[in-house]
């Protein structure tokens, strides 16, 4: 035996190669009981044939017939391969849906819907890899591209492949240009890189594209944030009217119009909007650092303190609350105090400092699992586990 085919799978190869042979094993053993139907003319068609009729009906049944249809036909009937992939799928088998898909030799020569079908089961069950290659497969078809990218980008960020998901996003601009999905997803994206102005410049022209009334509502509530981030004042004021005169301001917009309110000067405006959603959500950390803030503004240090205080209490993880509530401890001469908190928010902010240059460098390396473990370890610190458990997640075992 050669030193290479003694050579260990990659590591992204071997769950998959594991089901392979788990696959395998379940059509030789088919093979054997069944190997009548070998000689049998059509045999393999007309298990197929049956199964279809009875696979929403009957799945176990299917899922029979269906081995024995693959093994009639020598292990290569891609049509009943991929039904039998739906069939162990709806039975909760996906281990094994995984590795019979996996042993279809061309998989984009089956039809697109099925494979768009088959991609759709798979994401709601929670199992992106082979929703991934159903959809990649139905991509190389040539047919349905648009409806294929609607449900890739996502799967493709939620992976951590940013750059891809972009370069996706950016294809169904060209290939929808009239449609505000595209431009929705891209501005989402680029948001949490925090490519700011890329981001409001790709939210304006999702708008353009004239969304329904909740996804513009969503729309200009994620472009008001950003504009008063980046204290574009008046342009703010304008999205901030839009949404006033298309709908009633939720909770998460009032208090972006509390923050808007602030910096036109208008504090007492600002306090009654954020108060008055704080009577309503009074534990929304966003408003008490609204009001916190406010309250900081004023010089009223005990209200201050005690929203600032509140809002740590509920968010420690919240690098802004602990600077203000800092800055309190400051002015009532609690330096202790403030020392504490002010080491909390720088400690903070060099955990995002340090997770920024990481993200990029992922892009360039998306294949470096070692990356994609210290990202996930990097947001656990800083105390964000959805983040921390998407990258995670995205990086194969080992």
């Amino acid at each position: 035996m050669s030193r290479a085919s003694k050579r260990p799978a990659p590591p992204r190869e071997r769950p998959r190669r594991a089901l392979r042979v788990l696959v395998l094993a379940a059509l030789a053993t088919a093979a054997v009981l069944g190997g009548v139907w070998f000689f049998g003319g059509g045999a393999s068609r007309r298990l197929y044939e049956e199964a279809r009729e009875i696979h929403e009906s009957e799945p176990a049944r299917a899922a029979v017939l269906l081995e024995e249809s693959v093994a009639a036909a020598g292990g290569d009937y891609p049509e009943a391969q991929l039904l039998w992939t739906r069939v162990l799928g709806r039975l909760g088998r996906w281990d094994e849906a995984l590795g019979c898909f996996s042993l279809i030799e061309e998989p984009s020569q089956l039809g697109a819907e099925e494979l768009v079908a088959l991609a759709r089961d798979a994401d709601r069950a929670g199992v992106p890899l082979l929703a991934v290659m159903s959809l990649e497969a139905a991509m190389q078809s040539g047919n349905r591209e648009a409806e294929v990218l609607r449900l890739l980008v996502p799967l493709r960020y939620r992976a951590g492949r940013e750059d891809d998901a972009l370069r996706l996003a950016r294809r169904l601009q060209q290939l929808e240009p009239e449609d505000p999905f595209g431009w929705r997803v891209a501005a989402n994206i680029l948001q949490e890189r925090r490519e700011t102005r890329a981001a409001i410049d790709a939210y304006r022209e999702a708008l353009r594209r004239g969304p329904d009334a909740r996804e513009a509502a969503l729309i200009r509530g994620e472009l008001l944030g950003l504009l008063i981030d980046e204290g574009e004042i008046a342009a703010a004021r304008e999205i901030l009217n839009e949404l006033l005169e298309s709908e009633t301001l939720s909770a998460r917009n009032r208090v972006r119009q509390a923050w808007l309110l602030r910096l036109e000067g208008d504090q007492a405006a600002a306090l009654e909007t954020v108060s008055e959603v704080l009577r309503e959500q009074p534990s929304s950390a966003e408003a008490l650092l609204v009001r916190g803030t406010l309250w900081l503004d004023a010089g009223d240090l005990d209200r201050a303190e005690e929203d600032l205080s509140r809002l740590v209490e509920l968010s420690p993880y919240n690098k802004e609350a602990h600077h203000k509530l800092g800055q309190v401890y400051l002015r009532s001469r609690r330096l202790d105090d403030a020392r504490r908190h002010l080491e909390e928010s720088r400690r903070l902010v060099e955990l995002t400092l340090a997770i920024l240059p990481l993200r990029e460098r992922i892009q360039r390396e998306p294949e470096n699992n070692e990356l994609r473990q210290r990202l996930a370890s990097l947001y656990t610190a800083a105390g964000q586990p959805q983040e921390a458990a998407r990258w995670r997640a995205s990086s194969d075992p080992d």
